[in-house]
């Protein structure tokens, strides 16, 4: 299906939940559209909904509803705020897409070599639905990810857990987010064991910023 197919979809269907869960800061007001296709069908995303994990499995397609900011480039970070890890709690970067251009509702990339962390799908742990939250922010002038940050890259546990939204977003300068979405996916197998939260993992980024939101 044609991206202006599925963004007229978007469209039809409208977005009318809160952008982010009720727990999550910052909270966002704004919409970021999220379609998601899988053996040819799509699926447009509804804030706060349960997807089945099938549905997740690919690279998303993301649209603006509206937006004066035609000429800015944008950048989309994906998370699992919230995981239990045997009573460690942690975050998880599962998507981090800089230079995403702005094209009748469309979001490209536009500079491709630009270093990325490329979309991992949801697979959650045995218990209660995960919550996956993408946020979306205005990408500022002569943008470049600092090098110590680089670590985070790479598609492994070891790279994306115990993500630092808050540092993440000083360091590289882009401040809050302008639009995010989010849904749940959870894992059909119940878990076996209840884990209460003893420790937390987050991550330190001892870098400086390398740019200073316009925000």
């Amino acid at each position: 299906m044609r991206s202006s197919q599925i963004f007229t979809s978007f469209l039809a269907v409208g977005l009318a939940a809160a952008a982010t869960p009720s727990s999550f800061t910052p909270s966002v007001d704004a919409d970021v559209g999220v379609v998601f296709t899988e053996d040819g069908g799509h699926l447009t995303l509804k804030s706060g909904a349960l997807v089945n994990q099938n549905w997740t499995i690919n690279t998303p397609t993301l649209y603006l509803e509206d937006t004066t900011s035609t000429k800015d480039e944008y950048v989309i970070i994906m998370i699992d705020p919230t995981i239990n890890e045997n009573g460690v709690s942690t975050a998880a970067l599962h998507w981090y897409q800089p230079y995403l251009a702005y094209s009748s509702g469309v979001l490209e990339i536009s500079n491709t070599s630009a270093p990325n962390a490329e979309y991992v799908y949801p697979t959650p742990l045995e218990g209660p639905a995960h919550d996956y939250i993408l946020l979306l922010y205005s990408q500022p002038e002569d943008y470049s990810l600092p090098v110590c940050l680089e670590s985070l890259l790479p598609a492994t546990d070891a790279a994306r857990l115990g993500f630092n939204l808050d540092e993440f977003e000083e360091v590289t300068g882009l401040g809050t987010p302008v639009a995010a979405n989010w849904f749940q996916v959870v894992n059909p197998t119940p878990a076996a064991t209840t884990y209460a939260i003893t420790s937390t993992l987050v991550s330190t980024y001892a870098c400086e910023a390398t740019a200073t939101s316009s925000s």
